[in-house]
């Protein structure tokens, strides 16, 4: 299977690791064997890629994990601080890569994983609610970012367009999203002021039969802040008040406050 996740050269590792230092870190680790550490030297190639790999043996010295601590250059292009590779009987079987601080706060998780027996789907995590997300869905390039960087981004992001005396704003750069949010009311009914918006959206799309999908609304909450969603119908028999899951959902701004046209959404794992 064709690693979707790994973003280094394993043949440049083979190469290049007798010019590391190596130190041995655990002489019994969990799966029972060693655990060793190389750290590349400054002036090597591979440093560009890793400043350091760590690798998990077992008892008769079979791999069992390894972990590569990506260089400031690549943390800064991919967004990614470590990954992780897992086997067993000599295969991968799990690949995670683990979001530098900066990253997972933005987007609101930490990890983004891979199994091998699971090739349709990735698996993202925040280290407490977990989705597996079916990679063939058409929400899957919906980016996942959380409603307070959005809020922070949409509004004052050079792509974001005001109209009506700055009243109604909509994004050609955040025009959609995934954040893990949960519902914190039952459902509505739409207003005047609901309906147009959703029309409005559905104009910036050029989809003038989407505002025909939406009739009701509900509150959600996202790291403590309440937010206004518009339920699609085809969703309305699934989503209940208290559900926390992955909300795939298109947005517009009106006075500086977002608005949620919902989409698709995922639920947990359980």
């Amino acid at each position: 299977m064709k690693k979707f996740l790994s973003i280094l050269s394993v043949f440049l590792l083979a190469i290049n690791l007798y010019a590391a230092e190596k130190k041995l870190l655990e002489s019994k680790n969990e799966y029972g064997g060693e655990t060793v550490e190389f750290s590349i030297n400054p002036e090597e190639k591979d440093y560009e890629q890793f400043t350091k790999v760590v690798f998990f043996y077992d008892e008769v010295n079979n791999e069992r994990k390894t972990v590569y601590y990506l260089s400031d250059k690549v943390q800064q292009e991919s967004g990614y601080e470590i990954q992780e590779e897992f086997y067993e009987d000599g295969h991968p079987v799990e690949y995670r890569m683990h979001f530098t601080p900066a990253q997972a706060k933005r987007r609101g998780i930490t990890t983004l994983i891979e199994k091998t027996a699971l090739p349709d789907y990735l698996i993202y995590t925040d280290g407490s609610k977990t989705v597996y997300s079916n990679m063939k869905s058409f929400v899957h390039n919906y980016p996942i970012l959380t409603l307070s960087y959005l809020e922070e981004e949409y509004f004052r992001d050079s792509d974001t367009h005001k109209t009506d005396k700055n009243r109604y704003y909509v994004s050609s750069r955040y025009f959609k999203a995934r954040s893990f949010v949960s519902f914190c009311s039952e459902f509505m009914e739409m207003n005047d002021l609901d309906r147009e918006l959703v029309s409005r959206y559905s104009l910036f799309l050029n989809n003038s039969d989407m505002k025909n999908l939406y009739e009701k609304k509900a509150f959600v909450k996202s790291e403590g802040k309440q937010y206004t969603v518009y339920i699609q119908k085809n969703l309305e028999p699934y989503i209940k008040n208290g559900l926390t899951c992955l909300l795939a959902y298109g947005m517009i701004g009106y006075n500086e406050e977002l608005f949620l046209i919902s989409a698709e959404f995922e639920e947990l794992a359980k």
